[in-house]
Order: structure tokens, then C-alpha cells, then sequence
């Protein structure tokens, strides 16, 4: 037998790491590494800003990757918000 007993697989099938998305886990962490690249460059001599500054990119890309109330992302939802209500905005200018 070669293993396939008939069940095919699922079109939408995601690879997910200790319940975690890979794609998303690559995010994070392609996130994090940019971070770490820009912070290098700007925050030479202050080592808790050189620090501080890819701890906060991290955890904005992970709060923008978690699942919202309408079964899509927090950055999707953003998004649509700002793609439904862009004639509301008033410049300050």
C-alpha cells in the first residue's frame, strides 16, 4: 500500500509549527531581522533604544498577524477599514 486511501487532501491545507503558521512564523521573524537591520543603523549609541525598538516591531507584526472577531487578521481588518471609510478622513492641514 502506498498510502492513499481515497480521502483527498485539503486544497486550503496549512502547514502550521506547535499550532502556529509557518507563514506567519516567518513574518514575525522576517519582521524582527529588518528590525534588527534599521535598528543597527539609527540607535548606534543608545543600547536600550538598540534593543527595545525590534522587541516592539516583533510584537506589532505578531498583534497584526493574530486572528480577529470576523475570522481574518488584525491587519486585514485594518485595512478594510481604512478601504471602506477613506472618504471620512479630514486632513489636519
Amino acid at each position: 500500500m502506498n498510502g492513499n486511501y481515497g480521502i483527498p487532501r485539503d486544497i486550503y491545507y496549512v502547514v502550521k509549527i506547535a499550532a502556529v503558521s509557518v507563514v506567519k512564523l516567518g513574518l514575525v521573524i522576517a519582521a524582527t531581522l529588518i528590525a534588527f537591520s534599521i535598528s543597527t543603523s539609527l540607535f548606534v549609541n543608545n543600547l536600550w533604544l538598540l534593543l527595545l525598538f525590534p522587541i516592539n516591531s516583533a510584537a506589532i507584526a505578531i498583534y497584526l498577524l493574530l486572528p480577529t472577531n470576523g475570522g481574518k487578521s488584525n491587519w486585514q481588518s485594518f485595512y478594510l477599514s481604512l478601504k471602506r471609510h477613506k472618504k471620512f478622513w479630514i486632513s489636519l492641514s
